[in-house]
């Protein structure tokens, strides 16, 4: 199938190069023909022939005898429509006016080139890049200039242009023609073998292209001749002639008739870069006599599309006013431009849809652009053509398209990481065999591009709307490509490789295919909530999820299996990705709720239960102990997940040194898993902890409050600038400096690399989070007294940069209320324990306590006015 992009009127065509203006005209006695610019072939014998415009005039009679019979039956062998000017082929695809200029240069340079070292050009591309119009505009170019020999234009869905059988007696016509020295020489073959045409194409070549010019260049009387005559063939589509078998063959014999010339003929060839076509041309004996030309985006073709889009146009608005002159906009240009990703055929065909005489132009682009329904119009029919086509001849149809599915949605986890495409990665990922990949796409060369290396680059799709046309299903149709179902094929394959690692989880680094491996596995188990969160088509999921090992995996995500050298790309794909898939964990466990099926609540009670198992296997260590540090730091995890460096830095600073002793000795990985565990999935934690039939011995409650509270106080107290201004001088306690000490020495042994908050960011946070707590807290006439006896002084100067300071006070005798209300009622004081709800889906300051507080003025005006003491830490 010849490519339809640029069409254009003769009038439209390529400009020709000055160097070939002379050789438009013809002389008058010539007889202008479907072949081109010749004398009568079957008239007589003194009919001047005359070569393609060159101007070399001589007189048949000289030099052959009359063999009509023989060249009426060559000429019965000939596929007429395949010449590059036949009649059949009016309106051919050409290049448009300024356009492809670049590539047209380099094609004439090396045709024009005299001492060629290269007798083959083969110029490949996409589908739809424009290669058969490149190669008509080429051949008229040097038809007019006397260079072309012959040409054949392949097309599949033409009657004899797609049959190898023809193409030697059409080139063999077309040569008689253009070196009618050796059209003689033909004739006589024939005539000794009237059944030659129905032989073998090898059997052809040799018998009357091979032979008769052999015996042309050994003819004293042609031989001077024939260097002067033109010896261009041009061959375009060779991946529509037959069968890939026969295509090879056509190339080897062509390249060794090329050898065995006396005369060398010169091969332009245009095909898609289908893998035989391409293994064939980089091969002995082809490779070493072959100059490649790549349509790729060297040639800009962007800016060449652009061009055809803004001709056309503008000749589609001549016949309708009421269009504007800047319709369509500069961004709608841009968008298709961007959308033909180079190739010609796209821009082609929204032209030809858009240019109907019978609707308009404008209402025509919407339809386009999806802004209006197409309805019972099919705007791409061409477009689908060709790629319904391609398709066609795959052979493992059903895995190319599961492959193109997983590519399809291969990155729609991560916006800030692009997923690997090379062929290696892919395989590996999708548990193919090693070179699964290039043998699977050898069919689908000219859409799909496929790095020869596996290792890079990455596979690429060339043409952009070829995703829509595979998403579309009345489009496509069987070649439908459908987003549901390839989001649970790649989950089912991340799960493989999740089981895999879990099984494994110490996996060794020894090669670069290793490396490989644990890169898909690491980003297999990373990535796997948010692949599940993606499916809608989830019974096969489900039953392979049931069969998880759920708490082995949720710890390979925490601990991470194998310790990569920290800096390294595995360290930072690691580390970075097992956060991120944590906190995709409340998601996954909503999804699994909302799931319609049989085998569903199984899966989500299953799995539910592995996470606490985890939560137990972290915290139980530290609540078990009897650390005060430790049960403060759990119960700060209820808090605000963002706030958890400065908390740990209220609760360490307000401890005292053999408390931070006696942290430092509970197990290491509880210490760390603490650090990270704050951030991680916090509103599931926050439920856990909150709930005493899930959490039981865990459980934050009141008392727990209570606990925390008064580390808060504490470090207020110590921090509050009021309370310097009283004294004037700083904290002389010798407990601050001891305390202060161990700190730094076991900050970071406690939570790695993450730098210790200043004492200013933690005192706002105190004051932030000191109400809540307050609040929260269990009634403690102890502490109500502590409290009242240490009252905070009243905000000045020096406090004003901290808002939350007067909320504090306010809190200090809300508390000291409630407590008085609390023994009035002689209710025991640490036994009274509130079940008010506690979520995090609320900001802290939010949480206000049932019981209505009337007398917090009267408190503060209560509290003793003696003078003020510094409160002693230890006594709290």
């Amino acid at each position: 199938m010849m490519e339809q992009h640029g069409l254009v009127e003769p009038s439209q065509a390529h400009p020709i190069h000055e160097t070939y203006q002379h050789h438009l005209q013809p002389p008058s006695d010539t007889i202008i023909g479907p072949i081109g610019i010749y004398g009568s072939v079957f008239s007589g014998h003194t009919t001047p022939i005359i070569n393609q415009g060159s101007g070399n005039i001589h007189n048949a009679s000289n030099h052959y005898h009359s063999h009509t019979r023989g060249m009426k039956s060559l000429h019965k062998s000939v596929a007429p429509g395949a010449i590059h000017n036949a009649l059949k082929r009016q309106d051919p695809p050409k290049c448009h006016a300024s356009t492809r200029e670049a590539v047209i240069r380099d094609i004439m340079h090396w045709i024009e080139e005299l001492e060629k070292e290269c007798k083959f050009m083969w110029v490949h591309g996409p589908a739809g890049a424009g290669k058969s119009a490149i190669l008509q505009t080429i051949a008229e170019l040097c038809h007019k200039a006397g260079l072309l020999g012959a040409s054949f234009f392949f097309s599949r869905n033409a009657a004899g242009l797609n049959d190898a059988d023809l193409l030697v007696p059409t080139l063999v016509y077309q040569l008689c023609i253009s070196i009618p020295e050796m059209r003689s020489h033909v004739e006589v073959s024939l005539e000794q073998d009237p059944l030659i045409l129905s032989r073998s194409v090898e059997a052809q070549l040799e018998s009357l292209l091979l032979g008769p010019l052999t015996r042309a260049a050994c003819d004293p009387l042609t031989e001077g001749l024939l260097r002067s005559r033109p010896r261009l063939i041009i061959l375009d589509g060779l991946d529509e002639c037959g069968q890939p078998k026969t295509q090879r063959h056509l190339l080897t014999l062509l390249s060794g008739a090329a050898l065995k010339l006396p005369i060398p003929l010169f091969f332009l060839i245009a095909s898609r870069p289908e893998q035989h076509i391409r293994n064939t041309f980089i091969s002995q004996p082809l490779v070493s006599t072959t100059s490649l030309l790549a349509l790729d985006d060297s040639y800009l073709p962007g800016k060449d599309i652009e061009t055809f889009l803004r001709s056309r146009f503008e000749e589609i608005r001549q016949p309708h006013p009421r269009l504007s002159t800047s319709w369509p906009s500069a961004a709608d240009i841009r968008r298709l431009v961007n959308q033909s990703s180079g190739q010609f055929i796209y821009a082609s065909t929204v032209i030809n849809y858009v240019d109907s005489a019978r609707h308009e132009p404008d209402e025509r682009l919407k339809i386009i652009f999806g802004i209006k329904p197409a309805g019972k119009e099919t705007p791409f029919a061409e477009l689908d053509a060709l790629y319904k086509h391609i398709f066609s001849c795959v052979e493992n149809l059903e895995k190319v398209l599961e492959v193109l599915g997983s590519l399809l949605i291969w990155n729609d986890v991560y916006e800030d990481f692009i997923w690997p495409t090379t062929p290696k990665f892919v395989e590996i990922m999708l548990c193919l065999p090693p070179g699964e990949i290039a043998v699977l796409f050898g069919d689908l060369c000219s859409i799909v591009y496929i790095p020869v290396e596996r290792y890079q680059p990455d596979i690429r799709i060339l043409h952009a709307s070829l995703w829509d046309f595979l998403l579309d299903e009345s489009r496509s149709g069987r070649f439908h490509i459908h987003k549901g179902r390839a989001r649970t094929c790649l989950a089912l394959y991340s799960l493989r490789h999740v089981e895999e690692h879990i099984r494994d989880p110490d996996f060794i680094i020894n090669s670069a295919l290793e490396n490989d491996k644990a890169s898909c596995r690491i980003l297999s188990y990373t990535s796997f909530f948010s692949r599940c969160i993606q499916v809608d088509h989830t019974e096969s999921l489900l039953e392979k999820l049931q069969g998880l090992d759920f708490f082995a995996f949720i710890d390979l995500m925490i601990y991470g299996g194998k310790a990569y050298d920290e800096g390294s790309t595995m360290h930072f794909i690691q580390y970075h990705f097992r956060l991120s898939a944590i906190e995709r964990l409340p998601q996954y466990f909503k999804w699994l709720e909302k799931l319609d099926c049989q085998s569903q609540m199984d899966v989500y009670s299953l799995h539910l239960k592995s996470w606490e198992r985890h939560i137990n296997k972290v915290l139980l260590p530290l609540s078990s102990s009897e650390s005060l540090i430790a049960t403060n730091l759990i119960t700060s995890l209820t808090l605000n997940s963002f706030i958890q460096e400065c908390v740990k830095t209220i609760i360490c600073d307000s401890a005292n040194p053999d408390e931070v002793i006696l942290y430092d000795k509970l197990p290491r990985h509880s210490q760390n898993m603490l650090g990270f565990f704050d951030g991680l999935s916090h509103t599931m934690v926050v439920e856990y902890l909150h709930d005493p039939r899930r959490s039981e011995e865990l459980c934050v409650n009141n008392p727990k409050y209570l606990m925390l509270a008064k580390s808060f106080v504490q470090y207020v107290f110590k921090m509050d600038p009021e309370r310097w201004e009283y004294d004037g001088d700083n904290c002389s306690n010798k407990d601050c400096g001891e305390i202060q000490e161990c700190l730094e020495d076991h900050w970071g042994r406690w939570w790695g690399d993450k730098p210790k908050p200043s004492s200013e960011d933690a005192y706002h946070c105190a004051l932030k989070h000191l109400p809540f707590l307050l609040r929260e807290s269990c009634d403690s006439r102890e502490f109500a007294d502590f409290l009242g006896d240490h009252p905070l002084p009243p905000d000045s100067e020096a406090s004003s940069a901290y808002p939350d300071r007067a909320k504090v006070i306010d809190a200090i005798a809300a508390y000291i209320t409630r407590c008085d209300s609390a023994v009035k009622d002689a209710q025991p004081v640490e036994t009274h324990v509130r079940n008010s709800a506690v979520t995090d889906a609320q900001p802290v300051e939010d949480y206000v306590r049932n019981s209505t507080v009337t007398d917090a003025h009267h408190v503060k005006t209560h509290v003793r006015s003696s003078k003020w003491r510094r409160p002693r830490f230890c006594g709290l």
